[in-house]
């Protein structure tokens, strides 16, 4: 289903992915693909070294090019979580390279392209859920459904201006409680939140005209 979707990674005081998926953002879908991810503590090993040695973020006008011809899987909207397989993947490959030689340089041609999109957490119709992964904190936050910028510690307090929405944050995991948690245990914890952004916050005037509705949110 189409359901678009943010998955970010913030780690070292920075954003070092945000990756916009359009396909199966629910938690039942991609939520739960995070999950399994994190609940390895060797994935999360691996992926802070591919973070570090083996991505590199791409222009808007390199992404045009991309966009010209068929894009890779990390420019694809298509990937969503399966994003961090493949930086960690490489993150674990290079580390062998690095334990075996003194040479752990990755040539830049052999980089992952990686796009920062993450403004579209700002688009308070189309972005239905937000992901964000705190490597500083070890901690998942999941976000859906539009708010206003109430707090300065707001995630996303410094995006936009004064009057754009942020998204609201629902529910928060450290990666502990992940590695206990059953797939099932995770899903119903948004039992009832997984249905249309349309159906949830948009309705139309008699004119056409879209109307936010936020009654509950602010």
């Amino acid at each position: 289903m189409g359901t678009r979707h943010l998955i970010c990674i913030y780690w070292q005081g920075k954003w070092y992915l945000a990756q916009y998926g359009q396909w199966d953002g629910y938690p039942r879908a991609q939520g739960v693909a995070i999950l399994e991810f994190l609940s390895n503590s060797e994935n999360v090993k691996n992926l802070k070294y591919g973070l570090e040695h083996c991505v590199h973020q791409v222009s808007a006008e390199e992404l045009d090019a991309y966009a010209a011809r068929k894009p890779p899987p990390s420019l694809d909207r298509t990937t969503s979580a399966k994003l961090l397989s493949i930086i960690a993947s490489a993150g674990a490959e290079a580390l062998q390279r690095h334990d075996e030689s003194s040479d752990q340089a990755v040539d830049v041609a052999d980089k992952i392209p990686l796009f920062l999109e993450l403004k579209f957490v700002l688009d308070s119709i189309y972005c239905e859920w937000a992901y964000v992964i705190d490597l500083d904190t070890e901690c998942l936050e999941v976000y859906s459904g539009p708010d206003q910028k109430k707090t300065d510690s707001h995630r996303f307090k410094s995006l936009g201006g004064p009057q754009d929405f942020v998204p609201t944050l629902v529910a928060s995991f450290g990666f502990e409680d992940l590695r206990k948690m059953t797939e099932e245990e995770f899903a119903n914890r948004f039992e009832g939140m997984e249905t249309s952004r349309v159906g949830r916050f948009v309705t139309y005037d008699e004119e056409g005209n879209m109307i936010l509705n936020l009654k509950g949110y602010i």
